[in-house]
């Protein structure tokens, strides 16, 4: 399988746990701008444009994913079969699409209470007990694989 990845706004802790995948990638697309659904769809586009080849797609986030997803439906392609679809951040509404969105989960409560209690301890002029933190990821394999 051709891994390809739409990339739009990466924050640095979704780039260090996607290093594996971008050593494998065949080309990379970059937008400017928020990572909003149709931002998703124009990616799709413009990726089959300059990629006709492409048989998979990985997102920074659900909601570029989500859209390149209702932009396959508009055009008749068929998701997984010729064209697979993968996401990150995995909000409720990923696992209700039809079909359903595969994506990367992360611990987004506790990465921000975490984060909160280690500011807290800077800011009482004490180091955090552990500055650096692995709170892990799930991957959730769904319809769009």
């Amino acid at each position: 399988m051709r891994i390809v990845a739409g990339i739009s706004l990466v924050c640095l802790s979704q780039e260090r746990a996607l290093t594996f995948l971008y050593r494998k990638r065949d080309c990379q697309l970059s937008c400017t701008g928020g990572a909003a659904i149709a931002q998703g769809a124009a990616l799709l586009d413009r990726m089959l444009e300059e990629h006709p080849d492409t048989d998979a797609l990985f997102f920074c986030n659900d909601d570029l994913a989500l859209g390149a997803l209702f932009r396959c439906l508009r055009r008749g392609i068929a998701v997984p079969e010729q064209l697979a679809l993968a996401g990150f951040n995995d909000p409720p509404a990923s696992a209700w699409t039809t079909p359903a969105l595969s994506t990367v989960a992360t611990p987004r409560y506790q990465v921000g209470r975490d984060s909160a209690a280690m500011l807290l301890e800077l800011m009482a002029g004490r180091e955090p007990e552990m500055p650096r933190k692995d709170l892990g990821f799930t991957l959730h394999v769904r319809e769009t694989r």
